[in-house]
């Protein structure tokens, strides 16, 4: 079951937001506040799901540094930002929320865009659960895919990295590529990167690629033969997952 928070200084409009997501999300919880100290008092107290908050309230409060607030209790927390007041949208970019509306909203729109939440929330929480069985020398380790950062072909062997742990499985690239999901691409002939992890590519002055990763010093190759099929597939997978 979602739980969604609804931060917004007028009542009458708090309840038309409150209605169309308990039309939407049938069944979920809906906590509603008028102000930050309501609203922090909601978190506090409950697991969060998703926001939608005004930007300018009343009393001179602004919405986006409850939100701050907020994600540093509950970082998975997704934001929808609603305001009639442009000015702020460069500061709340900084939020990265899920959609930005300006008022006044199209009702069908915003049941719309929930929808489109919900199925990518459904979707990155079944990624979450899926795992990749390591048989070892001596034990069976199973590794959530999320936790992966890159493979690496080493003759007969495949180095699997995550973050703090890197373990070495006998296996061919092919093999191991079949059971990965499509946060995955072969970005040389001797390694398979997972997309959600990239930092950024560098191009060196030989032309040659580098993937660089989040919060990982480790750096893989990028082939030229691959570079195309590469930023196609990076391309896709984000529009994917922005629907």
């Amino acid at each position: 079951m979602f739980r969604v928070l609804i931060l917004e200084d007028d009542v009458f409009t708090l309840e038309k937001y409150k209605k169309i997501v308990d039309e939407t999300f049938f069944g979920c919880d809906v906590y509603t506040a008028t102000n930050g100290v309501q609203a922090l008092k909601v978190a506090a107290n409950h697991s969060l799901d998703l926001m939608l908050t005004d930007i300018v309230l009343k009393n001179n409060e602004i919405g986006l540094s409850v939100v701050n607030q907020i994600k540093n209790i509950q970082p998975e927390m997704d934001v929808i930002v609603i305001t009639a007041n442009s000015d702020y949208l460069k500061e709340s970019l900084t939020l990265n929320p899920y959609y930005y509306f300006m008022k006044p909203i199209d009702e069908l729109f915003l049941s719309k865009k929930l929808n489109e939440w919900l199925l990518l929330k459904k979707k990155v929480t079944d990624q979450a659960f899926k795992t990749l069985t390591l048989v070892l020398d001596d034990e069976v380790v199973i590794v959530p895919l999320k936790h992966i950062y890159y493979f690496e072909k080493k003759s007969r062997y495949i180095k699997v990295k995550t973050l703090n742990k890197s373990f070495t499985v006998k296996g061919s690239l092919k093999d191991t590529f079949s059971k990965l999901d499509n946060r995955f691409c072969v970005s040389h002939q001797s390694f398979i990167v997972n997309k959600t992890k990239i930092s950024d590519v560098s191009i060196q002055e030989d032309r040659n690629r580098t993937i660089r990763f989040k919060d990982l010093k480790d750096e893989v190759p990028l082939s030229r033969y691959k570079a195309k099929e590469f930023f196609m597939n990076l391309l896709e997978f984000s529009e994917d997952d922005e629907f």
